[in-house]
């Protein structure tokens, strides 16, 4: 897998904290992509619009929380809601944790591999949306409005996290641990925010190599050193995996899929979903659909 060039953040931490906790307000409308060595879970508290975390895009809104592992290379991408704003009326809470192995040996062997267990689904990538998430949020909420969070507000956080998660909201289907850490120039971060934005629409790659200055053959061989991929392979995986969140939702045709996707022939979604995912978009779906029939949800009693 290609390595993906991603900045190196620096968490602050208290001297002597287990957590360190940020609400955000009014948020920049593209953060850029970076990764830290701190596993990070953010409530999304107002606002909607994607984020990207390795090379799968994927849609959140209001009430969403997601989780993701140490080192994973993700950025977030805020819908304004005025033309030519700079800012997002959004609001977010983020946790921030460090390495946990010698704290989770004190705890009963039954609890630490349960834990254990949703941490390293965490390097896959944790999506969990508004209609699983209650339970988890109102405790962030809490959290947050104390202001400090000791290690029983860790632990609590992580059972409740692990009753609602299931196979569904784990984003790959291993960890994801591939980094390049470089500072991405500025022609490259426009592209990269370009593709992003329109993934979904026809691109015309003359348009993508005006803006590094470069000719349209030159292209490809610039993107390729600049971000690690090929540029056509990360067009099609993107637009793959959209498809994807498409069809778990499940109230739309293939063809619908294939064409709000950003493909403009059956032929040409089925050949590239079948290379990407290893079987066809009919049989996504039908796993998809016995997956969500045969789910079992969880109940969580609170027992602060």
């Amino acid at each position: 897998m290609a390595l993906i060039k991603s900045q190196l953040i620096k968490i602050h931490r208290a001297p002597n904290t287990f957590f360190t906790i940020t609400t955000d307000h009014d948020k920049i409308l593209t953060s850029s992509v970076h990764h830290h060595l701190e596993s990070e879970i953010i409530y999304i508290a107002r606002g909607t619009g994607q984020f990207v975390i390795g090379k799968s895009q994927h849609k959140f809104s209001e009430g969403d929380v997601i989780f993701i592992g140490p080192g994973i290379p993700h950025c977030f991408f805020f819908q304004s809601q005025e033309p030519h704003q700079a800012f997002a009326d959004a609001e977010t809470i983020h946790f921030y944790f460090g390495a946990v192995n010698q704290i989770l040996k004190n705890i009963c062997s039954a609890s630490n591999s349960r834990i254990q267990g949703l941490l390293a689904n965490a390097k896959k990538g944790i999506l969990i949306p508004k209609n699983k998430s209650a339970s988890v949020a109102a405790f962030i909420q809490k959290i947050a409005a104390g202001g400090k969070a000791d290690f029983l507000h860790f632990l609590n956080l992580m059972f409740l996290i692990d009753e609602v998660v299931g196979a569904q909201n784990i984003i790959y289907k291993h960890p994801v641990n591939y980094l390049k850490t470089k500072n991405i120039n500025k022609p490259i971060r426009l592209i990269w925010d370009y593709i992003l934005a329109n993934y979904t629409q026809a691109i015309d790659i003359r348009n993508l190599a005006g803006m590094a200055n470069i000719s349209p053959k030159s292209f490809s061989r610039y993107f390729k050193t600049e971000s690690g991929y090929n540029y056509i392979s990360f067009l099609m995986e993107l637009r793959i995996n959209y498809a994807c969140e498409l069809l778990r939702k499940d109230d739309l045709t293939i063809k619908q899929v294939c064409f709000q996707s950003g493909f403009n022939s059956l032929t040409g979604f089925h050949r590239q979903f079948k290379k990407n995912k290893g079987i066809t978009p009919l049989e996504f779906l039908k796993k998809s659909q016995l997956e969500s029939k045969t789910k079992t949800e969880l109940v969580y009693t609170d027992f602060i």
